[in-house]
This record gives structure tokens, sequence and C-alpha cells, in this order.
């Protein structure tokens, strides 16, 4: 049985060795953990675990009704499932594209349909991990494909007052130092870890000049 008083998080993960890696430092330090993998149709494992398929907007629909009746406190919900083990540039090719999109920018938004749907009204966190969707320092970028999933993280807060939503880019080489992220609290900055170096978005005013 749960505790009516913890906040729970929840932890979308696959079976990439980081995302792997993260979910167990994580139980090291926090007990109130559900993770949700994705598969080919809604189970519930446990009350710990899920298996959802991404590409079903009922199988979620499913898993937070099924929190809720379980009257699960959620506070923070950690996206995983965007992440992989290679180092080598994505090939652009259908099967490719259609993959990164489902994991991550439409899971994304059906997590955002199911916390409408059940009228989560709490402060919710969700912090989203993908792997070198950007190039921070030249010659790291090898998912742009994956760049989309900046949509739902940007447009997600200005859709529900009680939801803060971020981005952690990572280079999958300092595991210890991506769970620190998780654990720090009031940072709104999407960020990005390349070598070990931690990277904030930030935003410069800048005069454009109109030419007459």
């Amino acid at each position: 049985s749960f505790e009516k008083n913890n906040s729970f998080w929840i932890v979308f993960a696959n079976d990439s060795l980081v995302s792997t890696e993260i979910v167990l430092k994580v139980k090291e330090r926090k007990n109130e953990i559900i993770v949700v993998r994705y598969g080919k149709q809604y189970v519930k494992i446990s009350n710990y675990e899920y298996c959802i398929d991404c590409n079903s907007l009922t199988d979620y629909f499913k898993l937070f009704a099924s929190l809720k009746e379980s009257e699960i406190n959620i506070s923070r919900i950690i996206h995983l499932w965007s992440l992989n083990n290679t180092t080598a540039k994505v090939e652009y090719n259908p099967e490719n594209i259609n993959y990164i999109q489902e994991v991550g920018f439409f899971s994304l938004l059906n997590i955002a349909k199911a916390i409408e749907k059940e009228r989560i009204n709490k402060e919710l966190e969700i912090i989203v991990f993908s792997n070198n969707i950007v190039e921070i320092i030249g010659g790291d970028l090898i998912n742009p494909i994956g760049a989309t999933i900046f949509g739902p993280v940007r447009v997600i807060p200005q859709e529900f007052a009680n939801v803060s939503c971020r981005l952690v880019d990572i280079d999958n080489k300092y595991i210890d130092k991506y769970v620190l992220e998780l654990f720090a609290n009031n940072i709104n900055k999407n960020v990005a870890y390349r070598n070990g170096i931690r990277w904030e978005e930030d935003y410069m005013h800048s005069n454009i000049q109109i030419s007459a």
C-alpha cells in the first residue's frame, strides 16, 4: 500500500544503458518511484511498474487513471524515453524519424492530455532527458531529429499553470551529474551537459537594425 502523503516520481524509462543507470541511482535516494516502460499494450505489472503502448493515448489515460485511483501524489515526471546508447549521428530514415517522434514529441503531448483529463492541479515538474539534440561545443549534434521535443517542453507550462517543464540534453558520460540535476529544486532553465560541463540556456537582448 502507498503512503498517501508521500510525493511520487513517475519515471518513463527505456532499456538504454543511461536510462537504466539513472533509474538505479534515483532508487538509491528515493523510494517513491513508479517506472513506466513502453511495450505493446497497457499492463500494470505491480504498484510500482507499468507498461504502455507509447502510441496509444488510451494507454496514457489508463496509466494516469490508475495512479489517481491509487491516490498517488505525483510531484515529478522524469521522461527518459528519448535516451539511447548511440554516440554516432542518428540516420535520417522514416523508421528513425517516426520512432524518435513517438517516444519524444508525441509522448509528451499524450502525457499533457492525460494530465488534463485527470485534472491534476497540484504543482508538477516534468524533466525531459535527451541525447545531443542541440549543438553546444561544435560537433556534438548527433540527434537533430529529436529537437522537436522542445515544442512540448516550452508549450506545456503555458497551457498548465501548475506544471513546469525543462529539458536536460546529455552526452551519456556523467550519470551522477545527471542524477543530481533531478534532485535540484527551483530550476526552470533548459540545460545541456557536454564532457561534464553544465550549460544553461539563456537569452540576450539584441538590437535589430532595420535598413530603410
